[in-house]
């Protein structure tokens, strides 16, 4: 299997651990000395200003006065109703009497927000503090942080402004989460403004005759400024170009997705691409998403799938690839969602190009320190690996996994901080899994006590086991019913430096891929075996895989549901 062109090698400091990253794989290396970071000396950069956002004067005053170091202020309304581009104008409002960092938050975890405001204020690649350190660093800083579209959960957000207490939040979403006196409801716009947004998008004055229709489109979207601009327009979507229709193929696969205009020609292959997702823009059918690194772009809302894409989601995927493997990790954090949403989309049909696309990006994103996004793409390479049978990238995938909630959880990523008066909290699958204990119900820590609801026989089988000088986790490694089968993984971790081995007590559980097998395991190291369960008429089978460390050795039970067999009566 040849492996993508990644940069060979990034050297991160996580929290209080040494990572490096590589195209093969990560590592986690002993602690050193945490790097102390450099503030910057000129501000953090703002979004292109864009349009005036028409008939807005007063809404602008409302909200500037509103801003105060350590509150939350919101902007919520309806889909369309201009939230983004009264955000990004504010922003230049607000610019010339203190800092302002302005971000995305769509489909973001808290912990990749807070990475984005630390690299705006501090100069040193390759560092993400963990949340103790992060709020001393950011503690004395008097800034605004704009969050386009936030999706934090209440914990969340308590936990952001415990982290910059002087540190002005302005935030826009659809629902209402804060305090009625800490939220701005974005209504539609009055007549004026309507009638002049309108004749901005036809780049001409109204006619005469043209002004009552205008008045009755504008009456009839209560001011909706997207829906204006669509009606303004009026280009069905059969009357697009074929170079429009390919540029548009992007968003019409993945929706949510956020794209840059030159990874948009990268991605698709049309060379005036990012030219013509400008007129989209203008057309309604796309919207533009400002950030300090410029303009992207996203399918409007209520655009829905305007036609099946030309060149295939295949097609895409394969182009996304190539690119992924050689562009700068800032570039691949920001397309994260375009990334992972392709790796999902080719899982079904070829998981075998999901795991190829996942692959490409994982070095980089892991080395752009945006791990939440990290996360998710691991998840899909690794839904996508077993999906093709692939033992390697199962590995890889698991190994990674394994890496990030490691150095992640030192850093203090993989929980929230809960809201005022919330309960004591969950217990993640992470924390379970290093305490020793696989959740497969829920285990809810009340006053320190952990109490797992799920099936007691069950834990015990799947809990660790050690002999010898290793201990091997899960004890126990169950398959569901696949019939292009399955594969899973376990870790075995040393104690003192051993040779490890593994052999199966029935050929239908296959060791793939054994990153134990030809090399001596030393103290405190990790290596993965996978086995792969192909099943053989409708029977469960049982076996046992033998693992041998040294003079010692013990036994991890495999169980497989049988593939299905025949339905009676049936030919």
């Amino acid at each position: 299997m040849s492996h993508p062109a990644s940069p060979p090698e990034a050297r991160l400091v996580v929290g209080d651990h040494r990572v490096v990253v590589t195209a093969r794989g990560s590592t986690v290396l002993p602690g050193g000395e945490s790097p102390v970071p450099v503030r910057r000396l000129v501000p953090p950069t703002l979004p292109p200003q864009g349009e005036e956002p028409l008939g807005r004067e007063a809404e602008r005053a409302a909200l500037a006065a509103m801003i105060r170091p350590g509150e939350p202020v919101q902007i919520h309304g309806p889909e369309g109703i201009g939230k983004s581009v009264l955000l990004r104008r504010l922003a230049h409002d607000v610019a010339g009497r203190r800092p302002v960092v302005h971000v995305h938050g769509a489909g973001r975890e808290l912990d990749d927000v807070l990475q984005d405001l630390f690299a705006a204020w501090y100069d040193e690649a390759g560092y993400a503090p963990g949340r103790a350190r992060l709020r001393g660093l950011l503690g004395g800083i008097a800034a605004v942080l704009m969050i386009d579209d936030l999706e934090f959960s209440p914990g969340g957000l308590h936990a952001f402004l415990r982290t910059g207490p002087g540190i002005a939040l302005v935030f826009t979403s659809r629902v209402r989460r804060c305090a009625p006196d800490r939220t701005f409801e974005l209504g539609g716009l009055g007549e004026p403004a309507a009638l002049a947004l309108m004749s901005r998008t036809l780049g001409r004055p109204l006619r005469q005759e043209e002004v009552p229709a205008a008045t009755a489109l504008w009456e009839t979207t209560g001011g909706n400024p997207l829906e204006l601009i669509r009606a303004a327009a009026r280009v069905p979507y059969g009357e697009l170009g074929p170079g429009e229709r390919a540029a548009l193929a992007p968003f019409a696969a993945l929706p949510s997705a956020l794209v840059a205009g030159d990874v948009l020609v990268r991605i698709t292959g049309v060379a005036d691409a990012a030219r013509t997702a400008v007129r989209l823009a203008r057309l309604g059918l796309l919207t533009e998403e400002a950030s300090p690194g410029g303009v992207y772009y996203r399918l409007a809302p209520g655009t829905g799938s305007p036609m099946p894409c030309e060149e295939g989601v295949a097609e895409l995927a394969v182009r996304t690839a190539g690119w992924a493997s050689d562009t700068g990790a800032e570039e691949l954090a920001a397309h994260a969602a375009l990334v992972t949403g392709l790796v999902t989309a080719m899982t079904d049909d070829d998981p075998g190009l999901a795991v190829r696309l996942a692959r490409a990006a994982s070095p980089g994103l892991a080395g752009s320190l945006r791990w939440g996004a990290w996360r998710a793409l691991l998840d899909a390479g690794l839904a996508a690996a077993e999906r093709a049978g692939d033992g390697e990238a199962v590995t890889y995938f698991t190994h990674e996994r394994k890496v990030r909630a490691l150095a992640g959880d030192s850093q203090g990523a993989m929980t929230e901080d809960p809201a005022p008066g919330a309960p004591r909290g969950t217990l993640t699958r992470v924390t379970a899994v290093r305490t020793g204990l696989v959740v497969l119900g829920t285990a809810v820590a009340v006053a320190g006590a952990v109490h797992v609801v799920p099936s007691l026989v069950r834990l015990v089988e799947e809990r660790p086991r050690t002999f010898g000088c290793v201990t091997v986790a899960p004890g126990r490694l169950a398959f569901p019913r696949r019939g292009s089968g399955t594969v899973k993984g376990l870790w075995v971790t040393g104690t003192c430096r051993t040779a490890v081995t593994a052999a199966s007590s029935d050929p239908r559980f296959a060791v793939v891929a054994d990153t134990c097998a030809g090399r001596p395991l030393l103290p405190g190291q990790t290596c993965l075996i996978s086995v792969r369960f192909t099943p053989a008429g409708g029977r469960e089978a049982d076996a046992a895989l033998r693992i041998t460390a040294g003079e010692a050795a013990g036994e991890v039970t495999l169980v497989g549901e049988g593939a299905p067999g025949p339905v009676p009566g049936k030919g």
